[in-house]
């Protein structure tokens, strides 16, 4: 699914923009799964635009558009079709069962008092099973490890089947095996025609997964474009002010790509 942002700038009340001068095309409507990351210092307005993608906020000029339709036109139960949000976790202040707090992205499909139905159950395990959880579909929530629930939320965002996933530090306080996992299922969607916008602090993550990249900085105008191409020495030194450096890596998979501070 195709998603553009035209001239977005956003304020919260009338202080100094968050954001501004966004805007990007990603995805080409054919039906291809792409990742876009997006990277940038604390405070340069990451979480807001994926707030802003979600309807959560409304830009203080410019617009966001799904597949060429107008977000402000769509309802919040057209949107939860069509977008699988994945916040940052946070344990839920009531027990409910990995399955059950699965089932509940289905909610745009039966209302938000409906009882989930069989196909809802099966949606929801088939999406446990994509990010390899489903043995922990009758454990609450609450009795997980914070990793473990991090995956449930990203069953979750997948239950409705959306055709665009948005991730707020998917990897964030995951171990190794639990990043890895979040990566692949990523790439996997991808081959399924399921597109995605991460946050990442990891611009490792970004160089190895991501097709594109949106560069944000602190009173910098944001760069889009190839991840290749914005995720450059240069560019990462001056949006974090710290020098990096970009080196190869031989695995036996093959060559990946390293960031490291240089300071």
């Amino acid at each position: 699914m195709e998603l553009q942002v035209k001239n977005g700038l956003f304020r919260y009340g009338h202080r100094d923009p968050v954001l501004k001068g966004v805007g990007f095309r990603f995805g080409d409507g054919t039906g291809s799964g792409r990742i876009l990351a997006v990277l940038g210092p604390n405070g340069a307005g990451k979480t807001t635009l994926i707030r802003l993608l979600l309807g959560h906020l409304r830009w203080t000029e410019g617009e966001t558009l799904f597949g060429g339709r107008k977000a402000a036109s769509l309802s919040p139960a057209e949107l939860a079709r069509l977008i699988g949000y994945v916040p940052q976790a946070k344990v839920p202040p009531f027990a409910v069962t990995v399955l059950e707090m699965t089932e509940l992205g289905r909610i745009a499909f039966h209302g938000e008092f409906g009882e989930p139905d069989e196909t809802d159950e099966a949606a929801a395990l088939e999406a446990l099973d994509t990010v390899g959880i489903r043995h922990l579909a009758g454990r609450l929530c609450s009795e997980i490890s914070g990793g473990e629930y991090q995956l449930a939320l990203f069953a979750r965002a997948l239950a409705a089947g959306p055709g665009l996933l948005l991730l707020d530090e998917p990897e964030a306080g995951l171990d190794f095996r639990n990043q890895r996992r979040i990566l692949s299922t990523l790439k996997s969607l991808r081959g399924k025609g399921v597109s995605s916008v991460f946050i990442t602090h990891y611009p490792d993550h970004a160089l190895e997964l991501a097709d594109d990249a949106l560069l944000l900085g602190k009173g910098k105008a944001p760069v889009f474009g190839r991840a290749s191409d914005v995720l450059t020495e240069e560019s990462l030194s001056e949006a974090f002010g710290i020098q990096v450096r970009i080196r190869d890596v031989q695995i036996p998979e093959g060559i990946r790509k390293t960031v490291i501070a240089a300071e």
